[in-house]
């Protein structure tokens, strides 16, 4: 399925915004202001892509619905110019703002030093928004390029001037990694005590491809199957040593899906998107590849996951005009 975006007017300047408003005949409709234009050819299915002349033309709203997504003004005295971003988490949002503006979340522009630097394009409902002030509309985002030295070089960002939205992501506090801590060495015991099961294991193995591919579908049973042993594995009935037959089963069983996951990610990993029965080779020979350090490592941060104390309750800021690369992939909030 394509997107309706797509063959929406690239309006990704202010000169490109100002080209297509005189290229579109005004439309005769009272739904339709003299100041306005569509963006879409199809202008009668795809009525929320507008274009919006302001002030006579000192600048343009690119709007999807009634959400100003960009604005562009025209060039300054001392030769710049400025636009103004916002961005929605929906996928409708992030097809308009790439289609019709040419922007991402994350943008890689040269700045005034000759570094590339990345722009977040975020949204306008955070705390650390800028504005507008012609007319105090929120942005999450304001980017400023400045007059290239020579015809051949390409428009810089003038950080100084624009603005990006703060992000941070999240980070263990000292009482979070002394809680894992004391957790952790109450544990030490019981992993050892199954890592010596790690012989039987390896023969009662059962990996599956599902377990070992990232974003996978889970069969239903086996996801019935698995929060069923996660209900049971109670770490407090374990760590209190008030074990029961069915405490004991469930433990153990824990202990055997994690090895089984570890050998299928690492199966996985080896043969990506091969058939069925050379996922089943790399298997058998993964198997005895698995240490004890491995096993016990990957248990214990599935204990502790399942005790509810994996977690991150401080935050780190994220430099802003950061350089590429030096932000997380995932994990990213906005204030």
């Amino acid at each position: 399925m394509s997107r309706s975006t797509r063959h929406s007017a690239d309006v990704r300047n202010y000169n490109l915004a100002q080209a297509h408003f005189k290229k579109i005949k005004p439309v005769k409709s009272s739904a339709w202001p003299a100041n306005t234009r569509p963006l879409h050819p199809k202008r009668g299915a795809y009525p929320q892509y507008k274009l919006i002349q302001r002030e006579g033309g000192e600048y343009y709203d690119i709007v999807l619905y009634e959400t100003i997504m960009g604005r562009h003004y025209a060039q300054a005295e001392d030769g710049s110019y400025t636009s103004y971003y916002n961005n929605h988490n929906t996928a409708l949002s992030r097809d308009f703002l790439y289609d019709t503006l040419r922007r991402n979340w994350a943008n890689e522009i040269t700045d005034t030093n000759g570094k590339q630097v990345v722009v977040h394009i975020g949204f306008s409902d955070t705390k650390h928004y800028c504005v507008d002030p012609t007319d105090g509309q929120k942005f999450s985002t304001r980017i400023v390029l400045v007059q290239p030295q020579t015809d051949q070089d390409k428009w810089r960002i003038d950080t100084a001037r624009s603005h990006e939205a703060k992000f941070y992501t999240k980070v263990s506090t000292e009482e979070d990694k002394q809680v894992r801590a004391q957790l952790r060495q109450r544990l030490e015991t019981l992993v050892a005590m199954a890592a010596l099961r790690l012989p039987q294991m390896a023969h009662d193995a059962d990996p599956q491809r599902w377990k070992g591919e990232p974003f996978s579908s889970w069969p239903s049973n086996a996801k019935r199957k698995f929060e069923r042993m996660r209900g049971l594995c109670d770490l407090r009935v374990v760590l209190e040593d008030a074990w029961t037959d069915e405490a004991r089963t469930s433990f153990f069983d824990a202990a055997q899906h994690v090895y089984d996951t570890l050998l299928s990610k690492r199966a996985y990993a080896e043969v990506r998107g091969a058939w069925d029965s050379t996922f089943a080779d790399a298997c058998n020979k993964m198997i005895d590849g698995i240490t004890e350090k491995d096993f016990t490592q990957s248990f214990m941060r599935f204990l502790i996951d399942r005790s509810g104390n994996n977690t991150q309750r401080g935050r780190k800021y994220l430099p802003q005009f950061s350089a590429p690369g030096e932000w997380p992939r995932t994990g990213v909030f906005a204030e």
